[in-house]
């Protein structure tokens, strides 16, 4: 059953189920309460795709916006949990979409949420609410959802307290490149020349040009006044993509055993010259083949007690409080659950978490990664309705290939002053990106840039 009612420009849509029979059990529905006719396609919505939320990982609060007006989808109880969303009707080119309620996935949808699911047992019943209401344009999602806000940010607060916003340097010491050989240079480090010598003049030769390589990064990082790096792939590069970035510290001295000898020396050249510290990780277990010449990254149940064993191991060691997250996504494809980094922020709120793929609440207690070539300059609006200090870590390589100097630099002045963190390649100088960073931050003591 669904019950319509009108409210000034609210419409209120509340729904009972009710398992009549008295044998089965009843497993959810897909249902279409009302069609939406349009002129056009929302500005905000691509060709074909499904707007949904299910309140886990996101607020149930989907929005599409018109030219003069915007309709927004609602659920203003945050402990339900069915999905709600916008889904385009075929071949109408964008002007009729179907708002869906369900609580079973639809045909091909391969990121439904189990928590999402109804068993009614014969006789039971399940009801929820929801609204579609009817703004204008000049409305903010937190004016206009306020009370949904404020429970939604009450169970989930924003906990992370990272004040330093200078920018981060990359430090990759090696590059999956079939031009360097496998066999002299397992690991591809790309300042070995090709060629790694195990005898004592080799060790030696290795160290001076891997201490070399920090030096000029550290130089690099002082001129920009960058609060420290991250060090991409301190095992190596071995085997190529999607395996190439480790992720696992705690493996070093069987991954990389002439790393493992110099990694020490290697980070405290940073950490004595007051830079933080940084290592790549991934939410899964290495995994060797029987002969030990490759490996498997495996999905582990508990991602979040994986990430604490590594960040553990980095911490000690080295000191490490910077963390990016590699290929942090489930089974399915999709961002794995908040869960897993609130247990982690929860056990270090000293370090920053950079995850590769984001949801919502990752806001609230990491900072995601983001880069040019998907056009994310800085946090949505819609993230910053909800939470007001959500901020991301841009990466600075991959300009569109358009786009001025000028342009560039307004894209970086604009995203530090919105308090995103910058990261840029350390290892050499990065033109024009290590100028215009030096430019904006030469006057930062760690808090974001205001021009």
């Amino acid at each position: 059953m669904c019950k319509y009612t009108q409210s000034a420009d609210t419409l209120f849509f509340n729904i009972t189920f009710v398992n009549k029979t008295q044998t089965d059990t009843f497993y959810g529905v897909n249902f279409f309460p009302i069609v939406l006719s349009l002129d056009k396609r929302p500005s905000n919505f691509r060709p074909q795709y499904p707007y949904y939320s299910n309140n886990i990982k996101s607020l149930k609060l989907i929005a599409a916006d018109l030219d003069s007006y915007k309709i927004l989808l609602e659920s203003t109880d945050i402990n339900e949990h069915s999905y709600l969303g916008f889904l385009e009707e075929s071949n109408t080119d964008g002007k009729n979409y179907y708002v869906w309620s369900s609580n079973q996935p639809f045909i091909g949808m391969t990121d439904f949420d189990n928590r999402s699911a109804i068993r009614l047992a014969p006789g039971k019943s399940y009801s929820y609410s929801f609204a579609m209401k009817f703004l204008s344009n000049s409305i903010s999602l937190r004016t206009s959802a306020a009370a949904s806000v404020a429970r939604f940010t009450a169970k989930n607060p924003s906990v992370l307290k990272w004040r330093d916003r200078r920018p981060i340097g990359v430090a990759m010491l090696s590059s999956y490149n079939e031009s360097i050989s496998n066999r002299d240079n397992p690991r591809r480090w790309t300042m070995a020349d090709n060629h790694i010598d195990n005898s004592p003049a080799g060790k030696l030769a290795f160290r001076r040009k891997l201490m070399d390589y920090a030096d000029g990064s550290i130089a690099i990082l002082q001129k920009t006044n960058a609060q420290g790096a991250i060090t991409w792939d301190i095992e190596g590069q071995q085997y190529p993509h999607p395996l190439s970035y480790i992720g696992s510290p705690d493996l070093l001295s069987e991954l990389a055993p002439e790393m493992n000898e110099l990694a020490d020396e290697y980070f405290q050249r940073f950490t004595k010259k007051g830079l933080k510290t940084g290592i790549c990780i991934r939410p899964d277990s290495v995994v060797f083949n029987k002969e030990k010449n490759w490996i498997a990254h495996v999905a582990v149940k508990d991602p979040a007690a994986t990430m604490i064993r590594k960040i553990a191991y980095a911490r000690k060691r080295w000191g490490c409080s910077l963390f990016y997250v590699d290929s942090n996504v489930d089974p399915s494809g999709q961002p794995m659950d908040p869960v897993f980094f609130q247990t982690v922020e929860k056990k270090y709120p000293d370090v920053l978490l950079i995850p590769e793929h984001e949801s919502l609440l990752y806001y609230a207690c990491a900072a995601p990664y983001g880069e040019f070539q998907s056009k994310e300059y800085t946090v949505s609006s819609e993230i910053k309705q909800i939470y007001p200090d959500a901020f991301m870590v841009l990466m600075t390589s991959g300009f569109p290939r358009e786009s001025t100097a000028e342009q560039q630099r307004n894209i970086l002045k604009e995203s530090a002053a919105a308090g995103n963190i910058l990261l840029f390649r350390c290892w050499y100088n990065d033109e024009p990106v290590s100028s215009m960073l030096k430019s904006i931050y030469q006057n930062s003591t760690g808090g974001a840039v205001r021009h």
